[in-house]
Parts: C-alpha cells; structure tokens; sequence
C-alpha cells in the first residue's frame, strides 16, 4: 500500500503538468497503456488483486446506484426560542438604569 501511495502522490503532479499540452498527455497515455497490456499478458501467472470496497474519492465510487434510493426524512425543527423571554430581561435591565438616574 505504501508503493501504491508514493506512485499516486507523484502521479498527482505529473499528470496535472502532462495536462497542459496534448503532446505530453498523449505520451501519457500511451505509457498507461502499455502498462496495462503487460498486466493482461501476465495475467494468467498473476495472483488477482482484490482492493476491497472503493473510497468516494475514487472514481468507481461515483457510478450510479442499482438499486432506488428513498428521500431522507425531513429534519423539523422546534422554530426560534421565543423572542419575548430574552428581551423582557433586557427590557428589565434598561428600565431599572435609567431609574436609577
């Protein structure tokens, strides 16, 4: 898992600047390619590779769902605290001070 987070970290960079021409994205691709077509090739002496349930920020996460998803339950709220308690103290306090003059 470590050799697959340096990869990805690096990975990260190069393509963000192979992005900015077609050439080098070209290249890019080409080298993803080859890489993959050497997996199929050595596939059969291979052990298969699980790697479990996907991460959201992976783009498999992001494929539609089978089955219906149901709306979520309304949240209702209790409302606002009553206004009329809290300013009554302060109604309170600013008459006693100005009788107090």
């Amino acid at each position: 898992m470590d050799r697959f987070r340096g990869l990805r970290n690096k990975a990260n960079i190069a393509l963000f600047k192979a992005s900015r021409s077609a050439e080098s994205t070209q290249r890019v691709i080409d080298f993803f390619d080859s890489i993959l077509k050497e997996d199929m090739e050595n596939e059969e002496s291979a052990e298969e590779i699980s790697f479990g349930p996907l991460p959201a920020h992976f783009s498999g996460a992001n494929q539609q769902s089978t089955c219906n998803v149901l709306n979520p339950r309304k949240i209702i709220s209790k409302g606002a605290p009553p206004t009329n308690k809290r300013l009554r103290r302060l109604r309170e306090n600013f008459q006693r001070g100005s009788q107090r003059r």
